[in-house]
């Protein structure tokens, strides 16, 4: 079988080999590729296809579409949210719906959906606002864009920083909100794969000291620095999943197959904020798989409890070295 892997860097990577060894061949692009652009004056010049933040341009599509044409692969895994492609009878898809990518690249919808099915929302320190300017601030908070699928991401601002408007390029030209950072005892995620309507809860892990990767000289860089992995509690495990099962029967609703992460954070007494959904596989997965690739494959396109695996805090620190 040919799979070719589309996905942000460290997301699919271990993924190559592991097809080979078992029989398949796989290719991976990750959107370090180069593709030639023109400029207005006629100049060609070379750029990242993707890079950090693709943005689902028209040549980033050619560009993959091209990379199909030659390759023929039996399925395509598309885990990068906002890249959406043309159907095809010649392959198996796999991949968001725009309804489902929406999920992450639209934060306010989310965020409202989320505080309509039980999930505690985090303050917000200002509305919605075109005028938007991290000025000087007496607090950790989080920007977020309202609606955009070019730029999903999420800006950490710390305390007494003064970062300007000018400073935050890829926040520039779209409405946003601004959430105040929560009082938690830990931060917690469900990662999970979504097939065709149907999901399953592939893991849960907790951790401390970690959003470092949300901010902007941060940006496409590890989040696997500086925190440290916790198991959540009986207690917090069963608060968690009761908020992200109800999330995902809605998520379910719009379709798609692919993996996700589901972010938010449990109090000293166990109440549940929410954070965000990934519609997309996270960076530095680093090979945490069910068991094989096909495996993980099949979660995807015929049966999603394939994906289970709940791996301990102790096993990622001692067989992949963070945490």
């Amino acid at each position: 079988m040919r799979i070719l892997l589309i996905g942000l860097p460290t997301t699919f990577d271990y993924l190559v080999p592991m097809f080979s060894d078992e029989g398949h061949i796989a290719k991976l692009i990750t959107g370090d590729e180069e593709t030639t652009l023109t400029s207005d004056e006629g100049l060609e010049y070379q750029v990242p296809v993707c890079g950090y933040l693709p943005r689902g341009t028209s040549e980033e599509v050619n560009y993959v579409t091209g990379v199909i044409d030659s390759f023929e692969p039996d399925i395509v895994v598309n885990g990068i949210t906002n890249l959406f492609l043309p159907t095809s009878s010649a392959y198996i898809y796999v991949g968001n719906t725009v309804e489902s990518a929406q999920l992450e690249t639209h934060k306010w919808a989310t965020r409202v959906k989320a505080g309509t099915l039980g999930w505690l929302l985090p303050p917000l320190a200002e509305a919605s606002t075109t005028s938007w300017t991290a000025s000087t601030n007496t607090a950790t908070t989080y920007l977020k864009p309202i609606d955009n699928f070019t730029c999903a991401a999420t800006l950490k601002i710390l305390p007494n920083t003064d970062a300007e408007r000018d400073l935050v390029p890829h926040v520039e030209n779209y409405d946003c909100f601004v959430e105040l950072s929560v009082d938690h005892a830990v931060e917690a995620w469900c990662t999970f794969t979504m097939c065709d309507g149907e999901y399953s809860i592939v893991r849960t892990l907790g951790c401390t000291g970690a959003g470092n990767d949300k901010l902007l000289a941060n940006l496409g860089n590890s989040w696997t620095t500086g925190i440290t992995l916790v198991d959540l509690t009986s207690d917090q495990r069963t608060a968690f999943l009761t908020k992200c099962e109800a999330w995902l029967d809605y998520a379910k609703t719009l379709g798609g197959s692919y993996e996700g992460t589901i972010g938010g954070a449990i109090t000293d007494t166990n109440e549940v904020y929410w954070f965000e959904q990934n519609s997309r596989p996270g960076m530095q997965n680093i090979g945490m798989l069910p068991s094989t690739a096909t495996n993980w494959l099949n979660g995807l396109t015929t049966d999603s409890s394939l994906s289970v695996n709940q791996i301990s805090a102790e096993t990622i620190r001692t067989e992949k070295g963070f945490g």
